[in-house]
């Protein structure tokens, strides 16, 4: 196993910038935003713009270590002005409301929660940054996270376990100059993400309106019995039977542990129905 001065050493070497880092849940420190220039910062970018004056960037991570790599990284493509390099969650939206929206972003996003962490900050900086161009550091090669951080607002990704710092400048450029970046390893994944989005979406347009509120209340957090189904929802519990029964055929499950567990995969269980 490489050690954490490797990955350090990997900036000059070309090898995956996240090799040897504690990239893990287990080890995920918070820690203070790091204001890098607090000047006046350029409006967002425009092709009309000078093409030698620098791109404001901000960059949000939450381990440390892999913050300083990208921040260096960044910088040593000479034309990007790092303005803001902090982890996610409060630190970040506390630093990043005192900010005029930079031109560029680059966001790291860890396996399992960390991928929540990152499509949420990605969701922020499209809704208060709206021409922020957005590059994600994937970090879970899966069809639902990579999914997920395009829908966020990503415009371009890398992955964390192959992308070397001569890819990054390159999709560093890329994202800025045209506003798209996709790297052939994580294509596949894409498609295959689309076509699951694609089957869900299909899957919830042949529910009813009702059949949504059963199946959102059934998939709770708190695992409620169908009696307490009904009764957070003020129907009868022949009502549930009905709709349940329903729901059991359109989603192709015989039994509730299986239907909340597709109801899950659906998104259903969060009160939002």
């Amino acid at each position: 196993m490489r050690s954490k001065c490797a990955a350090v050493r990997g900036v000059a070497d070309g090898v995956p910038l996240y090799e040897g880092t504690a990239h893990s849940n287990h080890h995920r420190p918070r820690h203070a935003p790091v204001l890098v220039h607090q000047g006046r910062v350029p409006a967002p970018w425009t092709s009309t713009m000078a093409e030698d004056r620098p791109i404001t960037t901000v960059i949000v991570e939450e381990e440390a270590l892999v913050l300083g790599l990208l921040e260096r990284v960044v910088v040593q493509r000479g034309r990007f002005r790092v303005v803001l390099a902090t982890g996610h969650g409060d630190a970040f939206a506390q630093a990043a409301a005192a900010l005029p929206a930079p031109e560029v972003a680059v966001v790291g996003t860890a396996a399992g929660a960390g991928a929540a962490d990152g499509a949420a900050t990605i969701a922020w900086m499209k809704a208060h940054w709206p021409r922020t161009r957005v590059l994600a550091i994937v970090g879970e090669r899966t069809a639902a996270c990579v999914l997920r951080l395009v829908r966020a607002g990503a415009c371009g990704l890398v992955c964390s376990r192959t992308a070397s710092p001569v890819l990054l400048e390159q999709a560093l450029d890329e994202v800025h100059a045209h506003g798209l970046y996709q790297p052939p390893d994580l294509l596949p994944i894409l498609a295959a993400g689309e076509a699951l989005a694609s089957e869900h979406e299909t899957l919830i347009a042949s529910l009813s309106r009702m059949e949504r509120k059963v199946l959102d209340a059934v998939c709770a957090p708190d695992h409620p019995q169908w009696k307490v189904v009904a009764e957070r929802l003020y129907v009868s519990l022949a009502t549930i039977s009905t709709h349940s029964a329903a729901l059991f055929r359109k989603l192709g499950v015989t039994n509730k542990t299986a239907l909340v567990q597709k109801g899950r995969a659906l998104g259903f269980g969060k009160g939002t129905w």
